[in-house]
């Protein structure tokens, strides 16, 4: 054997892998990674919607726990049944609920609106004390349309507003029977100018009167805001100019005492229904979220799109009445 063909054949060991043989090896790295792909790809989806369903299922929960919470006041120191406030509701209330998504009219402490959308995007209204009231500063006579607050005048400033509806007394089960509402006219420092009679015209003080005492309420009796509050959803059938909502993004939303519908707070995105119904003292709500984007692999044959839906439903019983 020459020289020349042991190099050539030691130089053939060397040459490394043929054309052929790296094509092979390539193909099934791709196969390979193709599989890491579509296993990592998969688990990414998987993760996103889960993330998403997650998030829909935790703002619901919240939406619902929220109205909830608040519905179970209604009627508080509203004198249900007994009092100016209620034989009188819509004089004192004027000026104070929404007439956006829908016009209420309130005529009792829990005023449900049905709305006209399917999915239901009914409203609920309702009036109750508030919990954390402040105080007089000095004692108020008969006919007094000013009272004194136990509050700075920063505070009270923060706390009312002209046209907002007050209580003033100990509670309806002091044993004076002292409380009466009232309806602030003017604001100056720590003092506030009421009506006490929604009915009669121009601005008439305190009507309470206590025969055989100097006052008709001592120095330290509550004061207090009455609040009227609403919730509404607003969606593309009630909002069509999305004043209240994001364009594809229904919400849940609420107002207190204010008739201004840009006063309407967002409680919960992508809340598309609220459906509510009565039978007694007990009020059912039914919420419907859906997830924030829509999932292109998802059907949903019932609404027909790619949402995720979740329905929730909670029962609870009015006990200020």
């Amino acid at each position: 054997m020459k020289k020349t063909d042991i190099f050539y054949q030691y130089k053939h060991r060397l040459g490394g892998f043929s054309l052929i043989e790296l094509i092979i090896g390539l193909l099934i790295s791709l196969v390979v990674l193709s599989g890491v792909y579509a296993f990592f790809n998969s688990q990414h989806k998987a993760h996103v919607v889960q993330t998403r369903v997650t998030e829909m299922n935790q703002n619901i929960r919240v939406a619902m726990n929220q109205i909830l919470s608040e519905i179970r006041m209604a009627g508080f120191k509203t004198g249900y049944d007994s009092s100016s406030l209620m034989s009188n509701t819509s004089l004192w209330t004027s000026g104070l609920v929404p007439d956006k998504p829908y016009t209420v009219a309130m005529n009792d402490n829990l005023i449900i609106t049905k709305g006209a959308s399917d999915p239901p995007d009914d409203m609920i209204s309702f009036i109750y004390a508030d919990t954390d009231p402040t105080t007089l500063s000095s004692p108020a006579n008969q006919y007094d349309s000013t009272i004194t607050l136990s509050m700075s005048p920063t505070d009270v400033a923060e706390t009312f507003h002209v046209g907002d509806m007050i209580f003033i007394g100990s509670g309806i089960t002091s044993p004076a029977g002292e409380l009466e509402y009232a309806k602030i006219v003017n604001i100056s420092g720590n003092q506030l100018g009421i009506d006490c009679d929604a009915v009669t015209a121009g601005v008439q003080g305190i009507q309470r009167a206590v025969s055989g005492l100097p006052n008709s309420y001592r120095a330290g009796a509550e004061v207090g805001l009455m609040k009227v509050v609403t919730y509404a959803v607003f969606n593309e059938t009630n909002d069509s100019s999305h004043a209240n909502h994001r364009e594809g993004h229904p919400v849940l939303a609420k107002i207190c005492n204010s008739d201004d519908s840009d006063d309407y707070a967002q409680i919960a995105e992508d809340i598309e229904s609220m459906e509510i119904q009565a039978q007694g003292d007990d009020v059912e709500i039914t919420l419907i979220g859906r997830t924030l984007k829509p999932d292109s692999e998802y059907n949903n044959f019932i609404f027909g799109d790619h949402y995720r839906r979740r329905t929730l439903s909670s029962m609870v019983q009015i006990r200020n009445r």
